[in-house]
């Protein structure tokens, strides 16, 4: 548990002490971990996101959600999932949205080649 909260530390990211979910967060923070780097080592173009679509649904299915709350190819490569909460109300919702794509530049930062990305010529550049 030390090694997650240090990671958020160096990564900028502060979760109040008070924020309800920030154990369940921790709990999970190496899967996490892994699924983004996973995804950063092969990066592809906009448009061009089969396999990381491919690996997204994959992911959600195995988190327990069903083929009629995902959907595929919205937008030829985008992923739609419909996260239920608890109490099937209809009260206030909350939508999430995350860009997959990649940019065509060739990743030359000095890391760590488990870091690195696969494809040459495509990298993800956030942050």
């Amino acid at each position: 548990m030390e090694q997650i909260e240090n990671f958020l530390k160096e990564n900028s990211i502060n979760l109040p002490n008070n924020f309800r979910v920030k154990e369940e967060v921790l709990k999970e923070a190496e899967l996490l971990i892994s699924i983004r780097r996973q995804l950063h080592l092969f990066p592809e173009l906009s448009f061009e996101e089969f396999e990381t679509a491919k690996f997204i649904v994959l992911k959600l299915k195995e988190f327990g959600y069903k083929e009629t709350e995902l959907q595929e190819k919205v937008a030829k490569t985008g992923v739609v999932c419909i996260l239920k909460g608890q109490r099937n109300s209809n009260g206030p919702c909350i939508a999430l949205r995350a860009d997959m794509d990649a940019l065509p530049i060739q990743e030359t930062i000095n890391c760590p080649e488990i870091y690195r990305s696969k494809n040459p010529g495509k990298m993800h550049a956030c942050g």
